[in-house]
Parts: C-alpha cells; sequence; structure tokens
C-alpha cells in the first residue's frame, strides 16, 4: 500500500511539473475536426458540426471575464452536435462545472451510435452512496472520481486504434487500459450530445461546460496537459 501511494505521489508531482511546463504551450490543432468555444452560441469554430441548442443559457465565465460558458437547468436543456464523432481515433477535451448532483446518472457528453466504430463514449455524473462522481466511459470501461459542486474541472477521453483507451482529469492520467469489445446501444443516437441521454427524457445535466475540442487523433500526455492548463490561463 505504501509503494502504490509513493508511485502515485511520484506522479502526481511529474503531472505538476509537466503542467507549469506546458504553461504557455500552444494548445494542438492537428487532427481538430470540432471546437465549441461557446462564446454565446453552439457553433463549430472549424466550422463543421455547428450544434443545435435546447433551452440553453450562456453566462460569464466569472465576474472577471468576459469569457461566456454553456449552462444546462438541469431539466431539459441539451445540445445536439450534428455528426456522432466516428473515427478510428477519437480525443474529448472539455471543461465542466457541475451545479448540483442527483442519484441518477446525468450526461455531460455522449456518443451513442448504433454502428459506431469505437462503440459507447460518455461523461457523467451521479451521486452513488453519499458520494458525488464523474464517470467516464468508453464501451463499458469506466473509471470514476469523487468531485464538489462549483468547480471547473478538465476532462479528456481518448480512444486508440489499439483498442487502448486513456481518461484525464485536470490533466492526470486517472484510468487507461484495453477496451474488452465495443459497445453500443441498439437504438443508439446518431449524432453525440451535450446534456442529456439519446431519449432527451432524462439524465440532463445541471452545471455548465466550456471549450468542447474533439480531435481524430488520440493527443499526447503532453498536449492533454496543455489543454488542461487553458482555463487558469483565462
Amino acid at each position: 500500500m505504501n509503494y502504490r501511494f509513493t508511485r502515485m505521489a511520484s506522479r502526481l508531482v511529474m503531472v505538476s511539473l509537466l503542467l507549469s511546463s506546458c504553461a504557455s504551450g500552444t494548445i494542438t490543432q492537428r487532427g481538430l475536426v470540432s471546437f465549441y468555444p461557446f462564446d454565446g452560441k453552439a457553433e463549430d469554430q472549424t466550422g463543421n458540426h455547428h450544434g443545435k441548442e435546447s433551452n440553453i443559457q450562456y453566462k460569464s465565465l466569472s465576474e472577471a471575464s468576459s469569457d461566456k460558458v454553456l449552462v444546462l437547468n438541469g431539466d431539459d436543456s441539451y445540445v445536439d452536435l450534428t455528426t456522432p464523432f466516428d473515427y478510428d481515433e477519437i480525443t474529448i477535451s472539455l471543461w465542466f462545472n457541475v451545479h448540483s448532483f442527483d442519484t441518477q446518472t446525468e450526461l455531460i457528453f455522449t456518443a451513442d451510435y448504433a454502428s459506431q466504430r469505437y462503440g459507447l463514449m460518455n461523461l457523467a455524473t451521479k451521486n452513488e452512496y453519499g458520494v458525488n462522481n464523474v464517470y467516464f466511459n468508453l464501451s463499458g470501461e469506466i473509471e470514476k472520481q469523487a468531485i464538489k459542486t462549483n468547480v471547473w474541472y478538465h476532462a479528456t477521453l481518448i480512444k486508440k486504434e489499439n483498442k487502448r483507451y486513456e481518461y484525464y482529469l485536470n490533466g492526470v492520467l486517472i484510468g487507461s487500459g484495453a477496451i474488452d469489445q465495443y459497445l453500443s446501444s441498439v437504438r443508439g443516437f446518431p449524432v453525440a450530445q451535450i446534456g442529456t441521454i439519446r431519449t432527451r427524457e432524462l439524465g440532463f445535466f445541471d452545471g455548465a461546460v466550456n471549450n468542447l475540442r474533439i480531435y481524430n487523433r488520440a493527443l499526447s500526455e503532453k498536449e492533454v496537459a496543455t489543454l488542461a492548463n487553458e482555463m487558469s490561463q483565462q
């Protein structure tokens, strides 16, 4: 146990140093297929896949900033992203802030197209046995981390071409491994979504989302660290 703790502590120190070294790094554009800065609209800055909003609000990131963030009300807010983002490799990078948790699963991001080559992918929140968690899920390979309300977190989900996955929270690798098999719903939804499940009847996320980026390749740990430092510079 002490050995594992020492290894984890050493890794956190290394990641902290990496984040510091990337403070002035440039966010990669290579392989970027969609970027949603949510600056008052759900438009894709690349021009490829503009989102379709339902009952969305936009609010300032902070009193000191004019930058906007996407706010979902937890009742009927969502965004359809008009494509499933079906690639051999994929990286999902976004910032999220949970306003309240529920004992039912609430979806921050989901892609669940029936014929999707990498299967089901989602990022969700849930209060489970009194603990507020965020859940990373790629075809049933699930990792969870305890988090707090009203705090900004950076999440990265990566599916690699060799059927391996990586999950990062605030630039720290929290899970990786091999995908047993690609899973998807028989009646999946043809586009990726923010804020709800495919039926749009439940699972509504109560919180905010910012700077969603989708790449058609697997980002490196250093590239993830740069993204995880982005909002600290704003």
